[in-house]
C-alpha cells in the first residue's frame, strides 16, 4: 500500500512540475511509452524473467513475504534487467528521434521544437525506472533479512 501511495505522490509531483513548466500537453507522447514498452516487455521475456518482473510488483503489496529466497533473487535480477533495458530502449529512442530529426533538417530553426518532442522518451525511460526502483530496493532488503 505504501508503494503505491509513494507512486502516486511521485506521479503527482510530475505532473505538477509539467503543469508549472509549460502545460501537459507537451509530455504526452504515446510512441514514446509504446517504444519504451515494445523493447522492454520482448528482452523480459527473452530472458525468461517477465512472471519474476511481475512477481516484483506482487511483493510490494506483501505484509508478510510469501516468496522463497530464491524467487526474491530472481525478482532483483528481473527488476534490474527492466531498468537497464528501459533506459538503453530510452537512448536509443533519442538516437533513432535525433536521426530522423537531422535527416529532415531544412532550416535550424525547425531543430529545437523537434528536439523537445525527442527528448520525451528519456523523460518517460527516467519516470519508469523511479518507479521500478523501490520494487529491487524491497527485493533486495528482503533478501538481506533472509541471510
Amino acid at each position: 500500500m505504501m508503494y503505491l501511495i509513494g507512486i502516486g505522490i511521485f506521479l503527482a509531483f510530475v505532473v505538477f512540475l509539467t503543469f508549472v513548466a509549460s502545460g501537459y500537453a507537451l509530455y504526452i507522447d504515446f510512441p514514446s511509452v509504446i517504444v519504451i514498452l515494445g523493447m522492454t516487455i520482448p528482452v523480459l521475456m527473452a530472458s525468461g524473467l517477465i512472471k519474476d518482473f511481475v512477481n516484483g510488483f506482487k511483493l510490494m503489496n506483501q505484509r508478510e513475504v510469501m516468496f522463497s529466497k530464491m524467487e526474491i533473487h530472481k525478482i532483483v535480477i528481473a527488476v534490474t534487467l527492466g531498468i537497464r533495458t528501459i533506459l538503453v530502449s530510452s537512448f536509443l529512442g533519442v538516437l533513432a528521434g535525433g536521426i530522423t530529426i537531422l535527416a529532415q533538417l531544412s532550416t535550424i530553426e525547425s531543430i529545437l521544437p523537434s528536439l523537445s518532442v525527442d527528448f520525451i522518451i528519456l523523460f518517460y525511460g527516467l519516470i519508469f525506472i523511479t518507479i521500478l526502483l523501490p520494487i529491487r530496493a524491497k527485493a533486495e532488503a528482503v533478501l538481506k533479512t533472509m541471510d
